[in-house]
């Protein structure tokens, strides 16, 4: 119920004895047993701040791998099927072509939105390139913008807030996209 009707990806798992974690397990659908992906121990009366510092590591290791695996995904798809840096990056997303955005989550850029067409540009353009238009504005934050426009064309989102995912991103730009 969980990972469907909050469309959860993952579901990390409490139990104090393997015993108890393996008869819970056990009620589990075969799908939802393949979506667990860690484990970890609290007491059963903690309250939620407890949970939260306990299931972290687990998390977080979850988001790492997970965050690898998207990278080495977008990278494995390059040339043709990829996109690297900011300015490829919102190209595809201009033309509707990302299926999965990932980003360093502490990239932030300034830039510039056109608002006739919503293209988005990481320099302040006087024209847009695109339409031609003169009414391209400045924007505090561009890839707050691009994150936006991914999500209402429904691509996946990938923040990325690892080391090692980070660096696979970082050597070749800030942000990447799988293309459609």
């Amino acid at each position: 119920m969980v990972l469907s009707q909050f469309e959860g990806r993952y579901l990390l798992v409490s139990a104090q004895h393997p015993a108890l974690r393996t008869a819970f397990m056990e009620q589990f659908s075969k799908a939802a047993r393949q979506r667990v992906c860690g484990a970890f121990s609290v007491e059963a009366h903690a309250r939620p701040a407890e949970v939260a510092t306990s299931a972290e590591p687990a998390q977080r290791a979850v988001e790492e791998r997970e965050g690898v695996a998207t990278i080495q995904r977008i990278i494995d798809a390059a040339p043709d099927s990829a996109a690297w840096g900011k300015r490829p990056t919102l190209q595809a997303l201009y033309v509707g072509r990302v299926m999965t955005l990932a980003v360093d989550d502490r990239f932030a850029k300034p830039g510039a939105r056109c608002g006739n067409c919503a293209a988005l540009w990481e320099t302040v353009v006087q024209q847009c390139p695109n339409c031609g238009s003169n009414a391209v504005e400045p924007v505090e934050d561009v890839v707050e913008l691009a994150l936006e426009k991914a999500l209402a064309e429904r691509a996946a989102l990938e923040l990325v807030r690892s080391d090692r995912a980070r660096q696979l991103l970082r050597d070749r730009g800030p942000m990447a996209a799988l293309l459609r």
